[in-house]
């Protein structure tokens, strides 16, 4: 009797472990968050804006071919509750920017950011190593808003070249489709 219940409760366990799948819920929702949308378009991101897997912009690209898909990227601390400081320079000046956004060249095209600058012009590509900085960090590093073209900054030791300047005030109160802002 006691190796029929074994055998019994073996193959039991056996068949339940074996039709029994795991299975990540994925839980869609809509809200809206304000009557009037700052551009047309659909804005994706995770809980707690944990990362997207690094195939979604392919996945998305090829699934809107005729749409403008626009990457962005954020550089934050392991304690995002922190600050993320970044040390900018030019020439012998030195300004500490508190965090850093990546943008596409077709970020412009989308949410209209294009609009924000001051001085200079949008990226032209998504390749060619280059910033646009707030006036206030102009100003402090001694970079004139005419007097774009050959300036440039370093961050962390790479040399990148100013395209433009923006309003930071008015780039904090540019929502996107979350009702948040891009920083």
């Amino acid at each position: 009797r006691t190796a029929l219940t074994c055998t019994t409760l073996i193959i039991l366990t056996f068949t339940i472990m074996s039709f029994t799948s795991v299975k990540s819920a994925r839980l869609h929702a809509r809200i809206m968050f304000q009557a009037e949308a700052p551009y047309q378009g659909f804005f994706l991101k995770t809980a707690n804006w944990k990362d997207l897997p690094a195939e979604a912009l392919g996945t998305l690209a090829n699934t809107f071919e005729q749409s403008i898909v626009g990457p962005r990227v954020w550089l934050e601390n392991d304690d995002r509750t922190r600050v993320t400081r970044v040390p900018v320079s030019h020439g012998a000046r030195t300004f500490e920017a508190q965090g850093v956004v990546g943008l596409s060249a077709r970020e412009g095209q989308l949410t209209g950011l294009n609009r924000l600058l001051v001085a200079g012009r949008w990226f032209a590509n998504d390749t060619d190593p280059a910033v646009l900085i707030s006036q206030r960090m102009a100003e402090n590093l001694g970079i004139q808003p005419d007097r774009l073209d050959g300036a440039a900054v370093h961050i962390w030791g790479a040399r990148y070249q100013v395209l433009g300047l923006f309003d930071g005030q008015q780039l904090e109160a540019h929502t996107d489709l979350d009702g948040e802002p891009l920083t």
